[in-house]
């Protein structure tokens, strides 16, 4: 799961997800467990979670979509090391 979510409205790309983890040490392969865990959960029967499309997922320091609000969420969170960013809804 992630270690942290923010949900950011009126950005130039809409309504982002922003969740934030922290693997150690980091993989591929890890990043992708602890992913994997998060949907396996968020598209069970009954889960209030949600799962969007994703614009961008690895490492924070290798991110391209908007850089800087990123880095300032990732001030939040300096121990996470990696991020997914997905497009949101209204709900």
């Amino acid at each position: 799961m992630a270690d942290y979510t923010f949900r950011a409205k009126n950005t130039p790309l809409g309504i982002l997800v922003v969740k934030f983890y922290h693997v150690e040490p980091y993989s591929d392969q890890e990043f992708m467990r602890a992913r994997a865990r998060e949907f396996w959960h968020a598209t069970e029967p009954g889960s209030s979670q949600s799962w969007g499309q994703g614009l961008y997922q690895g490492l924070v320091v290798d991110n391209p979509i908007l850089p800087d609000f990123i880095a300032q969420l990732h001030a939040r969170c300096a121990h996470c090391n990696c991020l997914r960013i997905e497009v949101g809804s209204d709900r």
